[in-house]
């Protein structure tokens, strides 16, 4: 980026997670992303599979996938390089893709090109990308994460627990939600210390999480209002226990503040309480629940806000700020293939969005090509990569706009 002096920074010391101490400065404004990343920025991403969720089509269809293999390898790769050129055709004019195909990656193949030394190296490509598995056919690039703790309930035993809470126990339980969510509506008023300590009494010490299981339950939540509600009041909570990763010597340890983001997790995917939740306050959901990419309950919370962001009819009330924060949320789970698709679903929105995308800013743009980045074989992905590139490159107001962490990001995905 010419006339810009670049500051030091380590691009393989990129951080994960953003400081605490940051994340104050983002209560005036809301919820702050940062990109997940610590390739060098002239190192090319290893390629990356795809998980398929239980509920996508295909995902126990491995008779069909012995059947497949046992065709010779080179024909199955012309076979389904053909299909999936006429099925990104076909899906072009339209925003939502059926749920049975797949803007998978993976699926795309080299392509033979008949010129010069072009034909000679694509010839090479195309000879070893024949002879291999498709990539979910191999062994995982990541394995699925486990539980961290024995929370496993579901939605039938909460609904059992509360409908057979005694009268008493009901009246208490009424007065514990209104109280609770009285606390959530000013968490900056709480000291830090007491702040720590309200987060786990509020999921544990509840009429309600005597009867489940796992000894946890979030009372503040509950079935009978709508959606929206409840997806502000789990972000509130989410809140706070960010907060409260700060305190010290509060008798709590970061171990029960994970326990309470993993039922907070669950209670996002495994309910039905949040459907229908507006993805502009699921973006701020999602942007809290992907600062804990090694807990499987937060990643499973984010691939069910993708299910929601690809079945949603329309994004036009999307804005750019909060496409970013969702961007970033799904790049912390690439092995999602509803995260892909998600991603791809939002790289047409600012493509075809030109105030939203003209509202970016240096660091949305940074973390926009880091998101974009996770997927590099994705037609979408690759597609407004390079707008945001030419962005970049064209308008010297971004370019002196961007701080080091905004460069580093920023030629990290490039």
């Amino acid at each position: 980026m010419a006339g810009m002096r670049i500051p030091n920074v380590n691009l393989n010391a990129l951080s994960t997670n953003r400081s605490f101490s940051e994340e104050d400065q983002f209560r005036q404004t809301g919820d702050q992303p940062e990109a997940s990343t610590g390739t060098s920025c002239n190192e090319r991403q290893p390629a990356k599979r795809r998980r398929v969720e239980q509920d996508e089509p295909g995902a126990g269809g491995r008779a069909r996938d012995r059947d497949a293999r046992q065709q010779p390898a080179i024909h199955a790769h012309l076979r389904n390089d053909i299909t999936d050129r006429h099925r990104t055709k076909s899906e072009r004019p339209h925003d939502r893709a059926p749920a049975d195909v797949s803007a998978s990656s993976s699926h795309r193949r080299p392509q033979r090109t008949t010129h010069g030394w072009e034909a000679r190296l694509a010839e090479h490509t195309f000879d070893r990308a024949a002879g291999k598995r498709p990539r979910e056919e191999r062994e995982p690039y990541r394995q699925p994460k486990r539980p961290m703790h024995d929370l496993e309930w579901t939605a039938a035993d909460l609904h059992q627990a509360e409908h057979q809470l005694d009268p008493a126990a009901k009246e208490q339980l009424q007065e514990q939600r209104e109280q609770y969510r009285k606390w959530l509506s000013a968490p900056s008023r709480v000291p830090q210390n007491h702040n720590a300590r309200l987060c786990v009494s509020v999921a544990k010490k509840n009429a309600l999480a005597r009867h489940i299981s796992c000894g946890l339950a979030l009372p503040f939540l509950d079935e009978n209002v709508n959606a929206q509600t409840n997806a502000q009041w789990l972000d509130k909570y989410l809140l706070m226990i960010a907060s409260a990763r700060r305190a010290t010597g509060a008798g709590v340890t970061h171990s029960e503040l994970d326990r309470c983001t993993e039922v907070a997790a669950q209670y996002l995917c495994k309910t039905k309480w949040f459907d229908g939740a507006s993805l502009t306050q699921l973006a701020h959901v999602g942007n809290k629940l992907s600062k804990h990419p090694n807990q499987q309950a937060c990643m499973d919370a984010i691939a069910w806000i993708a299910g929601q962001l690809n079945q949603a009819d329309d994004l036009s009330g999307l804005d750019g700020r909060h496409s970013v924060l969702l961007l970033n949320a799904f790049a912390k789970n690439f092995n999602s293939g509803r995260c892909e698709r998600a991603v791809a679903r939002l790289a047409r929105h600012l493509q075809r969005n030109h105030p939203a995308r003209s509202s970016l800013d240096a660091q949305n743009i940074g973390l926009a090509l880091n998101a974009f980045s996770k997927w590099p074989d994705n037609p979408d992905c690759q597609s407004m990569a390079y707008l945001l590139a030419d962005m970049l490159a064209s308008k010297s107001r971004l370019r002196h706009a961007m701080d080091g962490q905004s460069v580093a990001n920023a030629l990290n995905a490039l």
